[in-house]
């Protein structure tokens, strides 16, 4: 919490810079400002808390945005999936140069944090005459750090943590935990940033919404002097802001489409869906069926998360993040980073927009963006 407070007042910071400019009536891409924000939050809470103030961040954010946009381009031209013929073009050549970039950065943040821990690469555990790990050693952390009750961020608990259970005993490797990291940063930063983003235009279309949101955050947060962070419980409290987060997930998903593979027959319709076929579940049509969300589905209306009839409506009928045991686990740290980030800006902020909701169109990458920019006109609250 500390840390999503820490960003969310500077995100909060530089919108009012923006909103106090004399031509503060014109429009801002508010992705550009939430993208820089979600970025730091996954960074700190992953690699530290100075991971982006070093030498070199800006180089690291340009390319991961690269490698990203080579990669959804590849996805959806079906020349590129062949591995052989991709290497042989000017994308692949980008993507590459790309990544390198950024893993030097992330690498040269690995080695401080494995001097920095005591830590070394591929330790062992000693184990018992069955391959086990011994009961004494699972006591100790491999890591040399007499400081390791205290709390730690992901990278810390990476290299702490020993690879028991399949693991033969070792540390995780710096390749593993690069791994790791780009996993975070990678599913955590873009899809927040533009269902956050998202969120504020459609906030901006619908004013009445806007209004009742910003009510509720006036009577949980009104109390609060504005240097007192939010916590768990004022987060609890904001249960229509979190109706609006979930109603703009229901109907402009960063993940409309995912793919699974079923491990056994599956009987549906009356027809037999053989074992290892490839299977894609279209959670945007999903969304939006009218027997489940009623006959004005296509609407923004977060009262479909506040109704009596959402708690009998089936547990599979809003899934934003997935479901089963393939669902996002990043699903709690999202939904406290976002109503955080999302009832801060309502508290200082009055959003505007010249974009309709029936003009919306999307532009589908890794992720569905819209095909324009998100562009809203801030006025500071009094």
């Amino acid at each position: 919490m500390p840390i999503f407070n820490s960003c969310a007042e500077r995100l909060i910071d530089r919108l009012g810079q923006h909103a106090d400019r004399q031509d503060a009536a014109k429009t801002c891409n508010i992705l550009e400002y939430i993208s820089e924000c979600t970025l730091e939050m996954i960074s700190r809470t992953s690699l530290g808390g100075k991971a982006l103030e070093r030498e070199g961040k800006q180089d690291f954010i340009e390319n991961l945005e690269v490698a990203l946009t080579t990669l959804g381009k590849r996805i959806f031209n079906i020349l590129l999936h062949n591995e052989l013929i991709y290497r042989f073009t000017a994308l692949y050549r980008n993507e590459m140069k790309a990544i390198d970039t950024c893993h030097r950065f992330t690498d040269k943040i690995i080695a401080e944090k494995r001097q920095e821990l005591g830590c070394h690469v591929q330790q062992p555990l000693e184990t018992d005459e069955n391959g086990n790990p011994k009961e004494s050693t699972l006591e100790t952390v491999i890591c040399e750090d007499e400081h390791y009750k205290r709390p730690q961020i992901f990278i810390d608990q990476l290299m702490k943590v020993p690879l028991v259970n399949g693991g033969g005993g070792h540390n995780f490797t710096d390749q593993e935990i690069s791994d790791h990291i780009y996993t975070m940063i990678v599913a955590g930063n873009e899809t927040s940033a533009t269902q956050l983003s998202h969120t504020c235009l459609l906030l901006a279309m619908h004013p009445e919404v806007q209004a009742k949101a910003y009510h509720e955050v006036q009577e949980v947060l009104t109390s609060k002097p504005d240097q007192t962070p939010i916590d768990l419980h004022d987060l609890k409290q904001l249960v229509y802001v979190e109706a609006v987060l979930k109603e703009t997930m229901r109907l402009m998903p960063v993940a409309p489409i995912i793919a699974r593979e079923n491990l056994q027959d599956i009987q549906l319709d009356g027809h037999t869906i053989p074992k290892g076929t490839p299977l894609l579940m279209n959670f945007y049509t999903l969304h939006r069926r009218e027997d489940i969300w009623g006959a004005h589905s296509d609407r923004f209306n977060p009262e479909h998360f506040l109704q009596e009839d959402a708690k009998s409506r089936h547990p599979y009928a809003h899934l934003p993040f997935s479901g089963g045991p393939r669902g996002c686990i990043g699903y709690r740290y999202a939904m406290m980073s976002l109503k955080m980030l999302l009832a801060l800006i309502l508290k200082h902020f009055e959003l505007a927009t010249d974009i309709r909701y029936e003009d919306i169109k999307y532009h589908y990458q890794i992720s569905l963006n819209l095909a324009f920019p998100h562009a809203i006109r801030l006025k500071r609250r009094t």
